[in-house]
């Protein structure tokens, strides 16, 4: 677990947002090509994994990689979304437009008061963005469902809360 946290770490280290790592228009290797943009692809990954779950994220790529075909093959973005979105077998346009089209990182917002934890999620584009997080309470785990990019929890006064302890959900630091 600690190695992990720490290349995850490193990795988020890495990332400048100072652009998109996916553009609709067309754009010079020197506007799309940054050290961060590595860094952050592979986080997106890994947050995309977290979302659609181990088995379906891997069918995504071994698709996305060729693997059927038994050789690599071309793909574009607009391949790989509609790809991830046929095995996750749903709309993930609010992911992949947060991630790749916007260079800021969604930010979570957490309010807590008495017995109530709320988290919201704000994008630059102020969409919705609807990513679970996973929230520890006195040492359980639950994932959060994030209807419309907001839920509200009841937590005991004074308990122990983590949001997204195992840092599966790339996003904002303060």
């Amino acid at each position: 677990d600690s190695a992990y946290a720490a290349v995850t770490d490193y990795f988020r280290r890495q990332i400048t947002n100072r652009q998109p790592i996916a553009r609709r228009d067309a754009a010079s290797v020197q506007q799309m090509y940054g050290r961060g943009i590595y860094f952050k692809g592979a986080m997106v990954l890994h947050t995309l994994r977290t979302l659609m779950g181990h088995d379906a994220f891997f069918a995504f790529l071994r698709r996305a990689a060729g693997a059927e075909a038994d050789q690599p093959i071309h793909v574009t973005t607009d391949d790989v979304i509609r790809i991830a979105e046929e095995e996750a077998g749903r709309d993930l346009d609010w992911f992949f437009d947060t991630y790749l089209y916007q260079a800021a990182l969604p930010r979570l917002i957490t309010e807590r008061a008495d017995d109530r934890l709320t988290l919201r999620w704000r994008t630059s584009a102020e969409a919705p963005f609807p990513m679970p997080v996973d929230v520890r309470v006195d040492g359980a785990v639950r994932r959060v469902a994030m209807e419309a990019g907001r839920a509200t929890l009841t937590v005991p006064a004074g308990a122990s809360v983590t949001i997204d302890p195992q840092s599966r959900v790339l996003r904002a630091r303060p």
